[in-house]
């Protein structure tokens, strides 16, 4: 059978990115109708860069001496950790990107309150609770890589569905379907992947290896949030600009 690692990673993570890029490209086009444009800030990839590069020779360095280390990158090894890792972040980047964009789409766009919208979104925490209690009996049947790959398979498609029914026009409740079905994805997902990225790791190293995966998560939840509120902020910026510009050649014409 193939390695555990791409059996997850493929191609339902591919599929979850790519629907994570239609969805937000979706939300931007119908909020703002306007294309967003991509930031530029130079100076900020290489110093990135050159951090990455100084944390990985002092880690290693430290690691040939003898001495502790903060992150053993020898576990990345491990096909099932390293993938299992990319899976996780990009799990939580999908989860955390959509709950920033989502609830502006349902407030600004199709003019519900705060309280309604909290109860739409609350249809994908339904889906999320349903599938957390099916994840453990089904789990005894596919085993837990099965249990990410139906989680993964399912966020997929909820998020192809929302892409595909957002229109400034349509009834709220068209997104409740393409919402619990993401949130089922959800509930599969998260319910077994800790157990899937820990499988193989050495029992000595599974606090550290714990600990990084959580880190994992929570950068993917970070990155969500920055991504999609980069590409709000930019075509927001541009809307705004090319507002005034509008008004302003009105203005010399009259």
């Amino acid at each position: 059978s193939p390695p555990i690692a791409f059996s997850i990673v493929t191609p339902y993570a591919i599929a979850t990115v790519c629907a994570s890029v239609q969805v937000s490209t979706r939300l931007a086009a119908v909020y703002f109708s306007a294309l967003p444009r991509v930031l530029k800030c130079p100076g900020r990839r290489s110093i990135t860069a050159l951090c990455v590069v100084a944390f990985v020779l002092g880690n290693r360095a430290r690691r040939h001496a003898g001495k502790p280390v903060f992150v053993d990158v020898s576990l990345f090894r491990l096909r099932s950790f390293g993938f299992g890792n990319l899976t996780a972040l990009l799990v939580s980047l999908g989860e955390f990107g959509l709950l920033f964009a989502i609830p502006l789409y349902l407030q600004n766009v199709l003019g519900l309150s705060a309280t309604q919208s909290g109860l739409i979104l609350a249809c994908l925490a339904a889906g999320a609770f349903v599938s957390a209690g099916m994840a453990a009996p089904l789990s005894r049947k596919v085993g837990g890589r099965g249990i990410v790959q139906l989680g993964m398979a399912l966020e997929a498609l909820g998020l192809i569905a929302f892409a595909v029914v957002i229109d400034p026009d349509i009834p709220a409740w068209h997104v409740i379907p393409a919402l619990f079905v993401y949130g089922l994805g959800v509930g599969f997902a998260t319910a077994q992947l800790t157990g899937v990225i820990l499988a193989d790791v050495p029992v000595a190293a599974s606090g550290q290896a714990s600990g990084i995966q959580s880190t994992s998560r929570q950068s993917g939840s970070a990155l969500g949030g920055a991504i999609l509120g980069t590409v709000l902020a930019t075509v927001v910026y541009a809307h705004a600009a090319d507002g005034l510009e509008l008004v302003e050649r009105l203005s010399h014409r009259s």
